[in-house]
């Protein structure tokens, strides 16, 4: 069997196409979407109602270090340390022997436990800029005083997330002016075999379609050097962390965003694998009424999600067009799963290819200025769609999707709050707009009953929006109750066509 290169070749050849112009790489194309993972939040012990970040963890599943900036440091941020005991993780304690007055944080735990790099802007630092520092365990179980890297690595900009290769070999951290975290870049390094931790000299920047010019950060080995996991803002709402395997040449592969849930629409980054390959940590921000906005500390199966991201049964390809003139028409798309509350999102779009898996149905609504908004409807049976944009005028529909209510009643579901936000801003982008807003269900029960109930839900439709600020003599209500059916009755999928809500244009 053929011997597999090591990921400092692999880089080395990376870098060298690179200078060279001759890189080949592909450009983030396809997605793949959720499986059924299993999205684990670490305990009490670990996670507080601070910032509880970046974890590290060993190979052995023993310690776990991380960053937080709970009363009590030394510090701005402090590294902690956790320790399996008995079952469960210990209360956390504080290196003392690392930390510092200032900043001290994205830590890096190789797999044996033998040594810590981090990030801090602690007394010493270039510029008080943030700089790459390293610490050794010593017999006792304690930190060695950490040292700098040389001045290859560390500079006048910020510096942090290192993280080595599995052969130790690559150093791969994060890069940006003080301050400009905007203008953030993945770098590596790599040093001659045999050499010493404080060996790394040259530096160069991670090429396209990594470093993208849209935040790029947080970077994390495969176990086995197969690729490289990512932090980025590249779909341009929130963080998220993303897949990217090096090929055979060097050269890196297809850009990949981790299924949800671990991607979920909110801020995910900080990202570790740990050295057996059985968890991937990650870090979440938390954002819950009456509670301090904080990142705590999750962790998935690592199998599980390389799993997700293996090419699909079903690839579907979504094409959008002007209804008219049949034109490419640039949209933004949602991805609604009925798993989730919150719709996954592709910005400036005018095609979009989907690996589902099997037996999953999804709804994509299409949205560009001048438009009305599309939703359809797809589930691998096709291997394209042609989504048709209507220019907005007056007597042209579309269905509103996720939009749900309690059963039997006129009460909006949580779920339906990113449906609503959407129909929110879409009217409070065409101000003078003028609107029915209809209410729909399938044809079970009493038509009667049916009828009063939708009229009530699109009642309570616009008194949602009403109470956000859009004038309610902007929209008309109806319940046409199972009078206009859109699907067959028969079956559950054709009943659940049929109990939404619709949106009519009366004046542009």
């Amino acid at each position: 069997m053929p011997r597999k290169p090591s990921v400092a070749l692999l880089l080395l050849v990376l870098l060298l196409l690179t200078a060279s112009g001759s890189i080949r790489t592909q450009q983030m194309s396809v997605y793949t979407l959720a499986s059924d993972l299993q999205v684990e939040r670490l305990p009490e012990s670990v996670n507080s109602p601070y910032h509880d970040f970046s974890p590290t963890i060993s190979a052995d599943h023993k310690i776990l270090i991380f960053g937080s900036d709970r009363p009590g440091g030394r510090g701005e941020t402090d590294l902690y340390e956790s320790s399996w005991v008995g079952g469960a993780w210990s209360h956390p304690r504080n290196i003392s022997e690392v930390n510092t007055e200032s900043i001290d944080e994205t830590p890096f735990l190789t797999p044996d436990g033998s040594m810590l790099l981090f990030s801090s802007n602690r007394l010493g630092s270039t510029r008080e800029s943030s700089d790459l520092y390293y610490s050794l365990r010593d017999g006792s179980g304690k930190w060695s005083t950490p040292l700098p890297f040389g001045s290859a690595i560390n500079s006048v900009y910020s510096e942090k997330t290192p993280v080595l290769s599995p052969d130790g070999q690559v150093l791969l951290f994060t890069r940006f002016p003080k301050g400009k975290l905007r203008e953030s870049q993945i770098l590596s390094s790599v040093r001659p075999l045999g050499t010493g931790i404080d060996s790394f000299r040259s530096v160069a920047s991670l090429p396209y379609p990594i470093n993208n010019h849209t935040m790029d950060a947080c970077p994390v080995f495969h176990p086995q050097a197969a690729g490289i996991f990512f932090s980025s803002y590249r779909n341009i709402r929130q963080w998220d962390i993303y897949w990217v395997p090096i090929l055979a040449n060097g050269s890196f592969g297809e850009v990949t965003p981790l299924p949800e849930p671990v991607n979920s629409g909110a801020f995910e980054a900080f990202f570790s694998i740990s050295g057996d390959g059985r968890y991937i940590y990650f870090s979440r921000l938390i954002e819950k009424v009456g509670t301090r906005e904080h990142f705590d500390i999750f962790r998935v199966s690592f199998p599980r999600v390389m799993q997700a991201l293996q090419p699909a049964k079903h690839t579907v390809r979504i094409v959008i067009l002007d209804q008219e003139s049949s034109k490419r028409v640039t949209a933004d798309l949602y991805l609604w799963d009925p798993a989730y509350s919150e719709p996954r999102f592709f910005a400036s779009h005018t095609e979009l290819t989907l690996r589902l898996r099997p037996n999953q149905v999804l709804q994509v609504t299409a949205r560009s200025p001048g438009y009305l908004p599309k939703t359809v409807e797809i589930d691998g049976s096709r291997a394209e769609i042609t989504l048709r944009l209507a220019p907005i005028r007056s007597g042209a529909t579309a269905v509103l999707p996720k939009i749900l209510f309690e059963t039997g009643t006129a009460d909006v579901t949580p779920n339906s709050l990113a449906a609503l936000q959407l129909l929110y801003e879409f009217l409070k982008q065409n101000p003078d707009m003028v609107v029915e807003l209809s209410g729909h269900t399938d044809n079970r029960g009493d038509a009667a009953v049916n009828l009063r109930l939708s009229l009530a839900r699109a009642e309570a439709v616009r008194r949602w929006l009403g109470k956000r600020g859009i004038d309610t003599r902007r929209m008309q209500v109806r319940g046409y109750g199972d009078q206009q059916p859109r699907a067959d009755n028969q079956n559950e999928r054709g009943r659940q066509q049929n109990r939404r809500t619709e949106l009519k244009i009366l004046k542009p």
